[in-house]
């Protein structure tokens, strides 16, 4: 199945954006090339895109669970673990907050691959990490003890992947979509 048919599968699923030829040329860009790219796509991904290319992200096979760990912290899990109002017969959870719960149900299973990278910045904050693995939500999910690791006091290395021309291309990617990257 070729990219714009996985795009239009997602977006069946209710996962889709307006402007699918965009997520297209987007996933095109990163999907052949090292986790490093993935990583600097998820890092400098705008939420307010919609979900869809992270959900492809995280679907993929060779995704390493540096991105997943990228994604899963910056979709602020507090809320899914920390907050008894998300498991509310009443709530609808959101898009975002579903991935990373897709996320964690992958990461338990240990279906990330490992490959030594870590996420390019310090995208999570160890409060939470400490709250959530201490004090959980009593109606969420156990979180993926993969997920919690690797919190450190300061910002881990940070690879070699912020390349200008990465940031011209996805900008040229995203410009018809009326905002910045």
């Amino acid at each position: 199945m070729n990219i714009a048919e996985r795009v239009k599968e997602l977006s069946a699923e209710g996962i889709g954006h307006a402007r699918e030829e965009a997520f297209v040329r987007f996933i095109d860009w990163f999907h052949d090339k090292p986790q490093t790219y993935w990583l600097f796509a998820a890092a400098h991904y705008n939420w307010g895109y919609g979900p869809l290319p992270l959900y492809f992200m995280v679907r993929e096979p060779q995704c390493s669970i540096a991105v997943a760990k990228q994604i899963f912290w910056l979709g602020a899990p507090d809320d899914i673990w920390l907050w008894e109002g998300c498991w509310a017969a009443d709530y609808e959870m959101d898009l975002e907050k579903k991935l990373l719960l897709e996320i964690n149900e992958r990461a338990c299973a240990g279906g990330f691959v490992h490959d030594g990278l870590e996420p390019t910045r310090n995208c999570f904050d160890e409060r939470i990490a400490a709250r959530i693995a201490s004090q959980p939500c009593a109606k969420a999910p156990q979180i993926a003890a993969v997920l919690l690791a690797g919190f450190e006091p300061c910002d881990p290395p940070i690879p070699e992947v912020d390349h200008p021309e990465w940031n011209q291309d996805v900008a040229d990617i995203f410009a018809d979509l009326g905002t910045g990257f």
